[in-house]
């Protein structure tokens, strides 16, 4: 398996979706072998192809997934628990529209 470096979630595509697993992979790489078991975070993330994955990377990856320069460490990324908080409260909110348009 050899997929596109800085492709972090290994969809064939680098894009949005692989930020937070590059911050991870970046910041904390035994983390992100316990969520991508079967990939390498040297390897994948290594997107300049020195042989080190590091923040010298970042720039890179940026390009890679269509960000500006400095984008992705100035812009927070959702933590995936805060998009399922935004998805019951959203469902809550219909659920109560409902109720009411019902009665």
């Amino acid at each position: 398996m050899h997929p596109t470096p800085g492709d972090m979630n290994v969809d064939g595509v680098v894009d949005e979706l692989d930020v937070p697993l590059f911050m991870l992979a970046l910041t904390n790489p035994a983390a992100y072998k316990t969520q991508v078991p079967y990939m390498e975070p040297n390897e994948i993330g290594d997107i300049s192809g020195d042989g080190v994955f590091d923040f010298g990377d970042l720039s890179l990856f940026e390009s890679a997934a269509g960000f500006s320069p400095g984008s992705v460490l100035s812009s927070p990324t959702p933590e995936p628990s805060s998009l399922v908080i935004a998805a019951l409260a959203s469902m809550a909110l219909l659920a109560r529209r409902t109720r009411r348009a019902s009665r």
